[in-house]
């Protein structure tokens, strides 16, 4: 009945983490989260303060990974640049527009 402890970025937002926790209780998991900067959730993972942190990992150090987007393109999939101005709406778009989400890490 332990808190599963987790390091998250500190670019996590407090609604997101509601969900993921609320999330994690309906499947019986008491979930604590813990916003951190990439050094201080690799030195929490290394000093078992935490039992698992999301960290930026090249693929084959990587225990989970989940695409990242614009930034998961491949060369494999014939895509060798993207530049923003092709994810531009036309003027006769009927969605939603599009966004491109930076964050620091």
């Amino acid at each position: 009945h332990r808190p599963w402890r987790l390091a998250v970025p500190e670019t996590c937002s407090t609604t997101a983490l509601a969900r993921l926790v609320a999330e994690a209780r309906r499947h019986g998991v008491t979930l604590e989260p813990r916003r951190a900067a990439p050094a201080r959730r690799r030195e929490y993972v290394h000093s078992q303060q935490v039992r698992a942190a999301l960290l930026a990992v090249p693929p084959d150090e990587a225990t989970w990974t989940v695409p990242l987007g614009l930034a998961a393109a491949e060369e494999d999939h014939g895509v060798k640049r993207l530049y923003l101005e092709t994810l531009r709406a036309g003027r006769a778009s009927t969605g939603p527009p599009r966004r491109v989400w930076l964050q620091p890490e």
